[in-house]
């Protein structure tokens, strides 16, 4: 779902902006900001008054800041850059508003910015801004994207691309010299996975698998610090813009039996809390995905546990069964059916993938109804 822009960077705005109080520490920065107006894709035009706060974090130096757009569609360009050099006013009162005229212009200038040719290039609209603040000469450097993370075009068009493992084309790119110079540089990025239009919101294991590259790429390119933002709300994209096409989702299912290690996903402690939610979502998405597509499958959830001091088989198999019930939860979160999930806890009864390690024992186990295992768990285990 494609989010909206209208509280878009917030948390950067300085609490004295304009407030009349001494500006004379505050320190010029060359500012980039990355988006594109196109179709299926974030958009900030007709809503870039909401890049205000940003913006007036950067123009409330005195001199010596500048602030750059450019704009990712298929072949990125410079929008406009604008320089403040010079300040006219006198006093608090004429200053504070003298700011505000500069961040208006700003927004303005982003407001006038559309997509000039289809789909979009991302990584050349990043190298393209990196030059850009490079060429600054502010101490502080800022990149802000605002742009879903799906690349088009350019050197990394992901139409073919498995969108799970996107990780492994950095060192292609990174061989080949696409990495930015973005020495020094903080990032913040708004919308990275969102999708619009005709663009298919993508699994979660998709959206990690983004964001993993697009941090290591920024990594690799030299960034101070990079932040994603996710917590913006929705806001419709513009359909008028150039067209960027879309990509595949395609949902890996569980075909058969899957242990789900602690590495993938974990509880507290004694506990039948998950962890990591969001790593969980993202191992589970594919089997969400698979019984959203087809209402007869049927999988069943065993809970697994080491033998403790203490324990029962009894009590064991409860325990077993409140985290299987868990991992039913969050994959009902996910959008999956309840009625085609079955959760059992085995806790220390004696299967035939029981190991010796104790470690190899805390599982949830994920089993197609039809595989000969769920049979076998049904047999000895308690369900809900």
């Amino acid at each position: 779902m494609k989010k909206s822009i209208a509280l878009l960077l917030a948390p950067l705005c300085c609490a004295a902006l304009f407030c009349g109080c001494n500006q004379e520490t505050v320190q010029p920065t060359d500012l980039a900001i990355v988006a594109l107006n196109g179709q299926n894709m974030p958009a900030v035009h007709g809503d870039e008054q909401a890049l205000l706060p940003v913006i007036q974090e950067t123009v409330a130096a005195e001199v010596g800041s500048t602030a750059a757009v450019v704009i990712a569609d298929g072949q990125p360009y410079l929008a406009g850059l604008l320089t403040f050099d010079e300040k006219n006013s006198k006093n608090d009162t004429f200053w504070s508003k003298e700011q505000e005229a500069r961040a208006e212009s700003v927004a303005a200038q982003i407001g006038a910015s559309m997509a000039s040719s289809p789909e979009t290039d991302p990584i050349g609209a990043i190298k393209l801004a990196g030059r850009q603040l490079q060429a600054g000469t502010a101490s502080r450097k800022k990149l802000v994207v605002v742009h879903s993370g799906i690349s088009t075009a350019g050197a990394l068009a992901m139409q073919n691309l498995d969108l799970t493992a996107v990780e492994q084309v950095l060192p292609q790119l990174e061989e080949q010299n696409y990495l930015a110079d973005l020495n020094g540089v903080e990032v913040e990025w708004y919308f990275l996975g969102d999708t619009s239009g005709e663009q298919e919101p993508l699994a979660p294991a998709q959206t990690e698998s983004l964001r993993n590259f697009w941090q290591e790429y920024l990594e690799h390119s030299g960034a101070a610090s990079v932040t994603f933002h996710s917590d913006l709300p929705v806001y419709e994209a513009n359909s008028m813009a150039p067209m960027v096409s879309t990509v595949a989702v395609k949902a890996e299912s569980i075909t058969g039996p899957v242990a789900l290690a602690s590495e993938s996903l974990g509880f507290e402690p004694d506990s039948i809390v998950i962890s990591n939610p969001e790593a969980a979502a993202a191992q589970l998405s594919g089997l969400a995905d698979t019984l959203s597509a087809d209402p007869n499958a049927h999988y069943i959830i065993a809970g697994s546990t080491a033998a403790v001091e203490g324990s029962t088989l009894e009590s064991s198999k409860q325990f077993g069964l409140e985290r299987a019930q868990a991992v039913k939860e969050l994959l009902c979160s996910l959008d999956a059916d309840s009625n085609q999930l079955t959760a059992v806890g085995i806790g220390i009864a004696d299967t035939s993938v029981r190991g010796a390690e104790d470690a190899a024992n805390r599982v949830v186990w994920v089993v197609p109804t039809a595989d000969p295992l769920a049979e076998e768990f049904l047999a000895v285990g308690l369900t809900d």
